[in-house]
């Protein structure tokens, strides 16, 4: 119970995030597990859309859940009500019943699984499915991919599990090295290849953000990979329980660093304009670093103050020795020698970046 936001913060967040200039909005839920709240979900959806009867914004709402919780009343709801769903599969049953478990430790892969099914019978034609690699998941490449083709999903993202919050707490036992995720990652996208050359449509998210900067006229402004400056602050803003304010999802894990204040005695432009905001996003700014002017792959890149201060103790990176950056230099490294040099694999690289068009 100390962990529900309260009817009254709840609206106090509403009212905050129409303060914002923008046209277009997404309010994502995440957890905890939200469908506990039942009553404050449906509150949010429907007070949202009340409020912006007066501000005629493009709004979007999306649920990130476990889904075990899920009836079909409640998906009835959420398809009249235009919810988008997102969950987490880590894989095969081994591997997310090792990741993934129920307080007490019983298996969640059947659960969850059996609620996927019971949506797409149920007419819920796109589900989003994320995956976090744990030290478990590395030897499972093979076996990911195949999972992800066998509930006809055709994207998926690699996730590499930042040493933030539980993360950080657990690392002896589910941590790696970044070689070692870069290794499951190569092998893991190599295999999507020669699955595309078979037919079977599947693609890894952050190889067709990397097509899509390097090869069209628009960046895909995704949070986690952008430029000039990250999602923080300029591009979202979380809200805990309390109504207390961060400058990201990832943020959350250090109030003293990226909290921003609070939605009962706080005001949007104020917020945004403090000093505080303007320092994270200054963080995030590629052009504040002068090591990333020695880097072709500067344009399509991006940093992030919260893992940057996670890993080094400050919101400016030392790049040599930041996890991004051999993450995303090793990710450019390989598209770029793929469309340079294996004739086939460029084939399926152009197919991805038009969404096979």
């Amino acid at each position: 119970k100390e962990y529900d936001m309260d009817k009254k913060t709840t609206k106090k967040t509403l009212e905050f995030i129409f303060q914002t200039p923008e046209k277009g909005i997404t309010i994502e839920f995440q957890g905890g597990e939200t469908l506990l709240r039942e009553d404050l979900f449906k509150y949010v959806v429907k007070e949202a859309k009340k409020i912006n009867k007066k501000h005629n914004k493009n709004i979007r709402f999306a649920l990130v859940s476990n889904l075990t919780l899920m009836t079909d009343e409640l998906l009835n709801w959420i398809k009249k009500e235009g919810v988008s769903i997102c969950t987490s599969l880590d894989g095969p049953k081994e591997l997310h019943d090792k990741n993934r478990w129920f307080e007490g430790g019983k298996a969640s892969y059947d659960e969850v699984t059996s609620q996927i099914k019971r949506l797409k019978e149920k007419g819920i034609r796109h589900i989003g499915m994320l995956m976090v690699a744990t030290k478990y998941s590395l030897p499972y490449w093979k076996e990911i991919v195949d999972e992800y083709v066998k509930w006809g999903q055709q994207s998926l993202q690699l996730k590499y599990i930042n040493k933030l919050g539980f993360a950080d707490l657990a690392w002896k036992q589910i941590g790696y090295t970044m070689d070692e995720f870069l290794d499951f990652w190569e092998k893991s996208v190599d295999y999507m290849i020669e699955l595309n050359k078979k037919g079977i449509k599947i693609q890894e998210r952050f190889v067709v953000l990397i097509l899509k900067k390097i090869l069209t006229k628009f960046d895909p402004n995704f949070l986690d990979f952008r430029g000039p400056t990250c999602g923080a602050v300029a591009g979202q803003l979380a809200y805990d329980h309390k109504g207390d304010i961060f400058s990201c999802d990832e943020g959350r894990m250090n109030k003293e660093m990226f909290g921003l204040g609070n939605v009962k005695d706080s005001d949007y432009k104020r917020v945004l304009s403090s000093e505080k905001a303007q320092g994270i996003i200054s963080a995030s700014i590629i052009d504040n670093n002068i090591m990333c002017d020695k880097c072709a792959y500067k344009p399509w890149c991006g940093l992030c103050p919260v893992i940057t201060y996670a890993e080094q103790g400050n919101i400016l990176p030392k790049i040599s020795n930041f996890s991004l950056h051999k993450l995303h230099e090793f990710q450019f490294d390989y598209v770029f020698e793929k469309l340079l040099f294996d004739k086939e694999a460029r084939k399926v690289l152009f197919s991805w970046a038009s969404n096979w068009k």
